[in-house]
């Protein structure tokens, strides 16, 4: 039998705010559309805190449906850099991609799967999928979207060497018109099925073939490039047309974040100085900014006519260990120590940034136990112990080197982990460096004791935990893990975590790795901090993402 995927299309109230404008018609050439001329122009704090970003989070999963009306007739948002390209397929580019173009499905906030150009999605057996879309689904240029273009977009996706993306796939079949199967290699594992799904932009051959998608982008989104000035600014505008306007009224209004039109134009000014950044939103340059640095972010909260947003961040601030010969870590007496000598509610309150105690290397995945947030035994502070572990550990005092690349919380967390260790008596060397030296230098066991990286990327535990294992794709370690060592018994915990994340399996792999052999310990969470102008609701996408065009406005 057919295995339905139940998928989950929350109906909400929709708050009734005044309308700033209607809609206005652009060209249907995409070539018209994209103008490029130039436009004018300490506990009770730590409470607080955690608070703050809980609340944050609440709001991530808001969701305001598509309207018959806009909210705002314009909003103005910076963004940190220019992507580039509007190429959908490419490894990086502009924050309005995603809003231009649409894939099959999303996973929200909560890792609810969201449809957007799929209809229906069902499981035939453990290696088959049947995908069907919506029968109307056009994009700007009124191109109509059909089954063979899902097969042509995925193909192309392949062909950009974004293979990964879609790991597991081992082609597409059409069915019908509308009706396609996805053939697996291999099962899916936990959480894969909605990633492999949701990567890969879906768009027409024929746009394709008749637009350089890197200027001029062709898609089925809920707006289009209206005018591109490379290195200034992107501004795209609703597409009027819009094909998710025919949908029923109860479909419309549980669809999430990126497929809302709350905003009729939407500008990205490109600014890639945080204080800039600052500046540009008190001036009234922009209404929103992408991301400040604390202390601007901080000075804003405490002026009027601001809102500060806390964007919870993942994974959390984390430190793994160099287990190799090379280093003293290789005695797990001295790893231990380490997180014992740590005082985590003390180095929360004196970071410069919101944020909050876990008890788990990666506490906010689906899948994660409720115990890595809300408390257990872990390594809780304990100096006279950690001592204790030093002077059995085999560490001869000798300088240990913990590397890491600067950001607000990295930075509080390395200098406070420096100077808490010392009255352990460990000596430790701060390493600061750029992320690409990061990437090479990993490799080498002589280049690091401790490293701080928490390894993200990912919504499900087992794919976290399969990045500790000697399996996962790191090609310059030659078959040991990041922490540079071989070990069987944690390949096999990995494994059983990626393909059956029960609770049994994950407390497993949780007791050998964080307990046992005390491999890595995560330190807190915490919050990234920007604002925008009072008044404005933001709404956010996958990891937190900042859409101006799912804003709430007061009227």
């Amino acid at each position: 039998m057919k295995k339905t995927i139940i998928i989950i299309l929350c109906i909400i109230m929709v708050l009734t705010l005044a309308a700033c404008g209607s809609s206005s018609s652009g060209s249907s050439s995409s070539a018209e559309k994209a103008d490029q001329s130039q436009p004018a122009d300490q506990s009770a704090l730590q409470e607080e805190q955690t608070d703050a970003i809980l609340e944050a989070e609440d709001v991530t999963g808001s969701e305001t449906g598509l309207l018959d009306h806009f909210l705002a007739d314009s909003v103005v948002m910076s963004a940190s850099s220019d992507g580039g390209t509007f190429d959908p397929h490419a490894h990086s580019s502009f924050t309005a991609t995603n809003l231009i173009f649409q894939s099959l499905l999303k996973q929200d906030t909560e890792g609810n799967v969201r449809l957007e150009m799929a209809k229906n999605v069902e499981q035939i057996d453990d290696l088959t999928w049947e995908i069907t879309i919506w029968d109307n689904i056009h994009d700007s240029d009124g191109n109509h979207i059909t089954s063979s273009d899902i097969v042509f977009s995925i193909n192309r996706l392949i062909e950009t060497g974004n293979e990964s993306q879609v790991g597991k796939l081992d082609h597409i079949e059409i069915v019908d018109d509308y009706t396609v199967r996805w053939i697996c290699r291999s099962k899916f594992a936990l959480g894969e099925m909605e990633k492999q799904m949701s990567d890969p932009k879906i768009f027409s051959e024929k746009a394709c073939n008749e637009h350089d998608f890197t200027t001029d982008p062709v898609g089925t989104g809920a707006y289009y490039l209206k005018k591109y000035v490379p290195g200034n600014s992107v501004v795209i505008e609703a597409d009027e047309n819009y094909w998710m306007k025919d949908l029923d009224a109860e479909t419309k209004a549980g669809l999430w974040t990126y497929s809302v039109q709350n905003v009729r134009e939407i500008t990205f000014l490109i600014v890639p100085d945080e204080a800039s950044r600052a500046i540009a939103l008190e001036t009234g340059t922009i209404d929103i900014a992408d991301s400040l640095n604390s202390a601007d972010a901080s000075e804003l909260a405490s002026k009027p006519g601001f809102t500060s947003i806390n964007k919870p961040s993942d994974p959390p601030a984390a430190f793994i260990f160099n287990c190799s010969d090379e280093s003293p870590f290789a005695d797990v007496n001295l790893r231990k120590a380490v997180c014992l000598a740590l005082d985590n509610e003390a180095i929360i309150a004196g970071l410069n940034c919101p944020a909050f105690p876990v008890y788990g290397i990666s506490p906010r995945m689906y899948d994660a136990p409720d115990s890595w947030l809300d408390g257990r035994e872990y390594y809780d502070f304990d100096q006279a112990k950690a001592e204790e572990l030093i002077s059995q550990s085999s560490y001869d005092g000798s300088e240990i080197t913990l590397m890491y690349s600067s950001s607000t919380a990295n930075d509080g967390l390395a200098i406070m982990m420096q100077s808490q260790l010392k009255k352990a008596g460990i000596n430790v060397k701060l390493y600061c460096v750029e992320n690409s030296v990061i990437n090479v230098a990993m490799f080498d066991p002589t280049q690091w004791d401790i490293r701080i990286d928490s390894l993200g990327g990912s919504n499900y535990f087992g794919k976290i935990a399969y990045r500790f294992s000697s399996m996962d794709s790191y090609n310059n370690l030659h078959g040991l893990n990041i922490m540079l060592i071989k070990d069987k018994t944690l390949d096999k915990l990995c494994q059983a975590v990626y393909d059956d994340g029960s609770e049994e399996n994950i407390n497993a792999w949780d007791d050998y790795f964080t307990y046992e052999q005390c491999y890595a310990y995560a330190v807190f969470g915490y919050a990234e901090q920007t604002a925008c102008k009072e008044g404005i609701t933001p709404g956010f996408g996958m990891r937190y993402a900042i859409l101006p065009n799912s804003c709430s406005f007061a009227e």
